[in-house]
């Protein structure tokens, strides 16, 4: 809950990848890929490494976070690990990874957790297993991921290269009927990642990294705002990632800024990855008009059409909303809210308390 419903808005990409693992451009190529697209964060988690840490914080606008994606010699459970200051060791079962970066004060998301990858590309699959593990977030959007899988044919290749999103039409529906699953337990935090690599072994950059950064953004919600300071700036914005106060939009079309999901309770304003108890009216606000689809529990609950939708609930659920727009011919995923979770407490729970 925030005082008034007050917060911050910024705009970033997460899931990137540098020279100092499988990407072929540098931190500086990143940084300017990501202001070309008027990003204001940027995170990079490269396998195994955080020697993108020495770029961390504000660099010409642009606030770089340095992360790990845990990558084990299995291809299975990779996991984007923030909020570390050193690697932690990847060939050893799941759990006891995802606890290291808890002990140390950092946390995740599991990474692309339903891969497929392609017989026509030549990649495996590159999925979770470790589904005993109690995780707390959850890439339910990996860009790159969803492209290559649908890569089953030249023809695939040849239109995903043209316009990736041609590929794209929003997440694995396996992974985010397993987000609400997870939610009615406890909060998942949900972010989009590119995945992005910089079109390894393409010369011509099909899949450059200022292309990748217009595929999928994940927008945070803080409630200061950044002043410029590296190591404040970057508490915020991963303090927002942590909470799930954040939401995910795809492609280039109309600016997404501005959009809200809220819980309201008389004077109380909750936002996304808050949980409240009892009656409440969930509201959603967008800059312009599109089609608005509100979810229980992955079921659907209210629909409408414009910049305003609004339901009064009472009912214990995962409560989170998608919005639709059309581009060109096709009707396509925009908008991906992360929940509001709505929970049988006696009083509400806010950032920082333990889960229901």
């Amino acid at each position: 809950m925030t005082e008034e419903g007050r917060v911050w808005e910024y705009v970033g990409v997460l899931h990137v990848h540098s020279r100092h693992s499988d990407g072929t451009g540098t931190i500086p190529h990143i940084l300017s890929a990501a202001r070309r697209n008027r990003l204001d964060y940027v995170v990079v988690t490269d396998h195994n490494n955080l020697e993108a840490g020495k770029w961390q914080g504000w660099r010409d606008g642009v606030l770089l976070v340095a992360g790990v994606e845990v990558t084990p010699t299995a291809n299975h459970n990779h996991y984007l690990a923030l909020g570390i200051d050193r690697p932690v060791t990847p060939d050893r079962p799941a759990a006891e990874y995802v606890d290291e970066v808890r002990a140390r004060g950092g946390f995740g998301f599991v990474a692309h957790p339903s891969d497929r990858g392609s017989h026509y590309l030549g990649l495996p699959s590159f999925a979770w297993h470790a589904w005993d593990v109690p995780i707390s977030g959850l890439e339910v959007w990996n860009f790159l991921s969803r492209w290559v899988g649908a890569v089953r044919t030249g023809r695939d290749l040849v239109r995903g290269l043209a316009d990736p999103r041609n590929l794209v039409a929003g997440p694995d529906p396996q992974d985010l009927a397993r987000w609400d699953a997870l939610g009615k337990r406890r909060r998942v935090a949900g972010v989009g990642g590119v995945d992005a690599h910089g079109s390894p072994g393409m010369r011509l950059r099909l899949l450059s990294y200022a292309r990748m950064f217009r595929m999928l953004r994940t927008h945070v919600l803080v409630p200061v705002p950044f002043v410029g300071d590296d190591a404040q700036d970057t508490g915020e914005l991963l303090g927002a990632l942590q909470a799930g106060r954040c939401f995910m939009v795809a492609g280039s079309g109309p600016t997404a800024r501005g959009f809200r999901f809220t819980a309201r309770q008389g004077p109380a304003c909750y936002h996304q990855g808050d949980e409240v108890c009892g009656e409440a009216l969930l509201e959603v606000s967008l800059p312009v008009d599109a089609d608005m689809r509100l979810l229980r529990d992955g079921g659907r609950l209210a629909e409408g059409s414009g910049r305003r939708l609004s339901h009064r609930v009472d009912t214990p659920g995962v409560y989170r909303v998608e919005v639709h727009r059309r581009a060109g011919r096709r009707r396509q995923l925009w908008i991906l809210s992360n929940p509001i979770y709505l929970r049988c407490s006696r009083r509400p729970v806010r950032h920082g308390a333990s889960p229901v």
